[in-house]
């Protein structure tokens, strides 16, 4: 009897460590996010997300702040992955632009100058995907993303068919880009749509 009252101790106690150890090894798990800096998934509406990691002094709010704004800059760059090498064939880049290089120049300002104003238009719409406190190593990982949708696509003409057109973007114009940067949101504004109904 002693011998059954000793294993039933024992039993319980390993059931407590188990418990106690899964509960810690929850606490202590990163997501997985928070080492892919960015990704684009693909699906009925692509979805473009980046995750940025900061340190948390002097404040935890400041950190997200910083974290947030960074990411932001990241969400930038996917915007111009996304959109450049399309934009590079409706300017005719390889024979017009690349062999001159204040032409590269520009081009890459423009790129730069789209993408952060859509950013800026679509700055409510961004979704603040997570947040992750590393309190041992003092670290705020955050993830935010942007859906590449119809108000993006909308976006995207509205800002590029105003830009191209300035002044300072004369050096690259093409007088075919605007109706190839139309053909393009409508053919993804379709795509979108199909996807919807399917």
């Amino acid at each position: 009897m002693g011998y059954e009252r000793k294993k039933d101790k024992m039993r319980i106690f390993l059931y407590i460590f188990f418990i106690s150890s899964l509960i810690l090894s929850c606490e202590k798990r990163v997501p997985l996010w928070t080492v892919q800096e960015y990704i684009i998934e693909q699906g009925k509406t692509e979805k473009g997300y980046v995750s940025e990691s900061v340190g948390l002094r002097p404040s935890e709010s400041l950190a997200q702040l910083k974290c947030f704004s960074q990411a932001k800059i990241k969400l930038q760059n996917i915007i111009r992955g996304k959109i450049e090498e399309d934009f590079k064939e409706f300017f005719n880049y390889s024979k017009e632009i690349e062999p001159y290089r204040e032409k590269v120049k520009i081009f890459r300002e423009m790129m730069k100058e789209i993408s952060t104003e859509i950013i800026q238009k679509l700055s409510d719409q961004l979704e603040q995907e997570g947040i992750y406190v590393d309190r041992e190593n003092s670290v705020l990982f955050c993830r935010i993303s942007i859906k590449f949708d119809e108000n993006f696509y909308n976006v995207l003409r509205e800002v590029s068919l105003d830009l191209i057109k300035t002044n300072y973007y004369k050096q690259i114009y093409n007088e075919d880009a605007p109706k190839k940067i139309e053909e393009y949101v409508e053919i993804n504004l379709k795509r979108i749509k199909a996807g919807r109904n399917q």
